[in-house]
């Protein structure tokens, strides 16, 4: 007889630990986890650990959960998807719950298949950005393209491309995406912008917000209480970081909404229009302006410069700017959802397909499709 490499096979081998109906069951001991295997998932992630104690929950309150896919192999049932789920099975039948088997659904197909099988997993908790990342990597290592890996996924080129470049960044940058302190597009743009020095930038930001932040007194007034010292809570998220933030802080605005970038442009085009009549005095030139030009220059240098105030705002003006801050934080959601979902940004349908939301579509109409795309 040989070594079973088939649900089927091992059902024969082990008929007192596996049954089959409508499909197999298999005992939890049974069930095994290849080491290294789900590389998007982060064990240690607090959110991971709630969420497989969530699954605990529910296989102790009886409900029925979705069968595991499994792939046998060399005598062994090894799990391809559901690994949250066999470990909360586990956490509950410690805690006292009677689980005696579990469904099973075979997978088939070589390593490539079985890796692919991570990015469409059903336990319910999303994959983050540097977990899909990994998984990405990965492929690419087993020998798939950029291209190969975006069509079996059903997700443009750019897309992967983005999440490889996610996987190349430092360490601790990736640590900030996954708690959430700063968003993976964002973090992706200041590495293109800053290098190595992006983590600096980040760090720099968490600290002054942590400096700022009152601290609590405990209850015998001794010390600090965090949310940990209170028992029956659970550790508030950090502060996200946001672009406006680090924009102060380097003194640099890069996102710049459609009206001030209309107005450089008109700017450029009246100096180039002043260098044409410039004077040429040998190594040196003499450019005249006149002053409403000059006061309008500055002006915008002032609206340019990040967390810049000019006193003596009308309302009419503090509305204005608050419309046009707006109009930045909607696209630079809109920009961040579409990354996500690696969509392709020509692609119109598709994008207000995913976006949904009237000011997302709006903002990302103005930038990418033109003035007036927008009933």
């Amino acid at each position: 007889m040989g070594i079973p490499n088939s649900l089927r096979a091992m059902h024969g081998a082990h008929k007192g630990k596996m049954t089959k109906g409508n499909m197999f069951f298999a005992e939890l001991d049974l069930l095994k986890e290849e080491e290294g295997f789900n590389i998007g998932r982060d064990y240690e992630d607090p959110d991971v650990i709630q969420h497989i104690r969530n699954l605990a929950d529910a296989y102790k309150a009886g409900e029925t959960l979705p069968p595991l896919t499994v792939q046998v192999r060399d005598g062994e049932i090894y799990v391809r998807e559901g690994h949250c789920r066999r470990r909360g099975a586990l956490l509950a039948r410690s805690e006292g719950a009677e689980i005696s088997r579990l469904p099973l659904i075979e997978s088939k197909g070589d390593d490539i298949d079985q890796t692919m099988i991570l990015l469409t997993s059903h336990d319910g908790l999303k994959l983050k950005p540097v977990g899909r990342a990994k998984i990405y990597a990965k492929l690419i290592n087993m020998g798939l393209t950029e291209e190969e890996v975006a069509k079996r996924n059903k997700k443009t080129v750019a897309h992967v491309q983005q999440y490889l470049q996610v996987h190349n960044m430092p360490l601790k940058m990736k640590d900030l995406i996954n708690k959430e302190v700063v968003s993976w597009s964002m973090a992706l743009d200041l590495y293109k912008e800053y290098g190595t020095k992006a983590v600096d930038i980040l760090e720099a930001q968490i600290q002054d917000d942590d400096e700022v932040k009152p601290s609590a007194k405990s209850e015998d007034g001794q010390g600090t209480a965090t949310n940990q010292d209170v028992p029956g809570t659970v550790k508030a998220k950090p502060k996200r970081i946001t672009r406006k933030a680090i924009d102060e802080a380097t003194g640099f605005r890069s996102r710049l909404t459609g009206g001030v970038v209309k107005n450089v442009t008109n700017q450029l085009g009246s100096i180039v229009k002043s260098l044409d009549a410039a004077e040429d005095e040998g190594d040196h030139i003499v450019m005249r302006i006149s002053k409403e030009e000059a006061e309008s220059i500055r002006s915008l240098h002032k609206t340019i410069l990040p967390g810049s105030k000019s006193s003596g705002k009308t309302k009419h003006q503090d509305k204005s700017e608050t419309t046009d801050v707006d109009a930045a934080q909607a696209l630079a959601q809109a920009e961040e959802k579409l990354k996500d979902e690696g969509c392709d940004f020509s692609d119109r349908d598709k994008c207000i397909e995913v976006l949904q939301q009237k000011p997302l579509i709006a903002a990302y109409e103005a930038k990418y499709i033109g003035e007036g795309a927008v009933a």
